[in-house]
Order: C-alpha cells, then structure tokens, then sequence
C-alpha cells in the first residue's frame, strides 16, 4: 500500500557505503540493507506460503525485535501484520519498554467496522481493511471470535500485552497528516528504517491478489548509536509524555527545525535530517535542500529509485545532467 502523502514528509537518509545485504541478520554490520524484490535469494511467504524471491521483510523486522533488551520505540505509519505485534508483545512481556505511534488515519479498530462503515472508506482504505479482515476473520466466515482476535488483530494484540499507543492526535489536533515514519530504535543504539508501510501490501503485496508481488521496497538497519540516537530524538518529540498526558506531543512542523547530521563510521557516512520544515525556511536548510545538495555533488554517476518527485528544485537538478555528462 503506498500513501498518497508520502512526497510531504520524510527523512533524507544518504548512505555513503552498505555493508551487507543478507537476510540473515549480521549483527556485527553497521550497515545492512533488504529488498522485497532482489533476485538473487528466495523466501517462503509467511501469510500466503509461496515461494519467492526477495528478502523476507518481516523476517527481518520480528529478528531484529527480538534483539531487544530494554527498550523498542515503533514509528510506523500503519501496521497490519500479526507476527510482527505477537514479536512486540513477546518482548513486551519479557520486560522489555516497547511504546508505538502510528498515524490516527490508519490507528483504528479495523475488524470492528460495519458494513457500511466499510463501504463509506476511500478505495486505498478499502485495501487495507480488506487485508486485516483476511487475518482476523481467518476461517472467513463473516464473524470475528476472540480466538480470531488474539491471533491476527494487530491493535488487540498489542493492547492485551499492555504496549502503549498514540497517534498524531496526542498533541490535541485532529491529526497532521504527517505521520508518515517507518522506523524502529532498538536499545538506543540500533535502528532500521526503510521506504515499505508495515502492511502484507507493502513487505509482500496484496494479499487477495496472488500476482502480486508489492511494490518495489527497501529496509536499512544502522548498528551506530549516535544515528540511533537521532532517531530516539525524533521519538521522543513525538511521544512526549505518553498516552492521555499533557498533550506535549509534537508532529509535523511543531518538532522544530533541525540541520542535517553527518555521521562518519569505518564503514562509510551517513547523513540523515528529519522533516518536515516549514515553508519559512531556507529550502537549502530542508530535506529537499539536502537530497538537492547531494544529487549536485555527483560527478560520474547517480543511481536514483523513488516512488515519485514532485519538488521542482530536483526536477530542475535532474534536468542539468544531460548537459553536463
């Protein structure tokens, strides 16, 4: 499922070098990276049980939750799949502080919409309901049991393992719209992120359409504290102080605009900033500023995959490269 809102918001995340790209986790990479459509390695789906090729996305997420010891901090705009709120519950229940966001548009209590509710949803949300009522109906029968609930209702599971929730609504607005992150700091010292929504639509593809494969999606896992901890700031802006406190939660331009960051390791540079920014702001200062900066440093090459580019600033940058090699 890919959201129409995903242009307005996003971290820029430039790598100067990826380790490894396995499926198996190598915890001793400080970089490793995934793509649901690789072709050069095969996995069984969990849900659909085919054979495929790619890396196995929710392998990969459910591992590296289990890593945790301490702590997990989930920002993900939307999350559908069971296995991985039965990984955060078990690590939940072991101890670990495991705290969510989402974003209001998608936090809702899927499996309990009537009918017309249903038929009143847009046909992106129609999508999605139509994936959650896959898991939680799982004999498809029309009627949701308990049992049913426990196994496949992602917003039961995580509220039975008392793992706290908010959306985009906790700072008292209606929502920003904005919420758009997909990211998880683990321990405070490692984080993954990546462009593919927490949905079967988004790590496999559609659920109810057996070509479907997904589109094509990536996920980054870092191993380096002082980026995680970048990550673990933004968290924490947007959580402020939790479910039905003092409304302190800061989404969208109220987190307050911040510079990139640079982060050197032995294997290789990273620059990261968080958006959005205000429409006030020097456009050099912003994420655009600093995706346009980067695509003007290239000398020889640049390898470019993005849904879509509506910024005219890049556009425009793009549009000099026939006339200068």
């Amino acid at each position: 499922m890919t959201s129409s809102r995903a242009s307005r918001v996003g971290v820029g995340l430039v790598m100067g070098a990826c380790a490894s790209m396995s499926q198996a986790a190598d915890t001793s990479a400080i970089f490793s990276t995934y793509f649901n459509q690789r072709a050069d390695v095969n996995f069984v789906e969990p849900y659909r049980g085919w054979s495929r090729a790619g890396d196995n996305f929710e392998q990969v997420v459910t591992s590296l939750i289990r890593e945790a010891r301490s702590s997990l901090d989930v920002a993900v705009m939307v999350v559908t799949l069971p296995h991985v709120a039965q990984a955060l519950a078990d690590v939940a229940q072991r101890g670990v502080r495991v705290r969510v966001i989402m974003d209001n548009s998608y936090r809702r209590d899927w499996s309990a919409l009537t009918p017309d509710e249903v038929a009143s949803l847009s046909a992106e949300d129609q999508e999605l309901w139509a994936e959650v009522d896959t898991f939680v109906d799982a004999d498809g029968d029309g009627e949701v049991t308990e049992a049913e609930r426990a196994s496949g209702d992602v917003a039961f599971i995580l509220a039975s393992a008392g793992i706290p929730v908010i959306d985009d609504t906790e700072d008292g607005s209606k929502g920003s719209g904005l919420m758009h992150h997909k990211f998880v700091v683990v321990d405070g010292r490692t984080v993954l992120t990546g462009s593919a929504n927490w949905t079967h639509s988004g790590f496999f593809g559609d659920i109810g359409r057996p070509s479907s494969r997904g589109n094509a999606e990536n996920l980054v896992v870092v191993r380096q504290e002082q980026v995680a901890q970048a990550y673990a700031q933004e968290f924490a802006l947007m959580w402020g102080d939790g479910p039905g406190g003092q409304r302190d939660s800061r989404f969208g331009v109220r987190n307050g605009m911040r510079p990139a960051m640079t982060v050197n390791t032995p294997d290789g540079m990273v620059q990261l900033q968080f958006g959005p920014s205000s429409a006030t702001k020097p456009s050099q200062d912003t994420t655009v500023g600093l995706i346009d900066a980067t695509l003007k440093s290239a000398t020889h090459r640049v390898d470019l995959g993005a849904f879509v580019i509506t910024d005219a600033s890049l556009t425009d940058t793009m549009g000099l490269w026939p006339q200068v090699g």
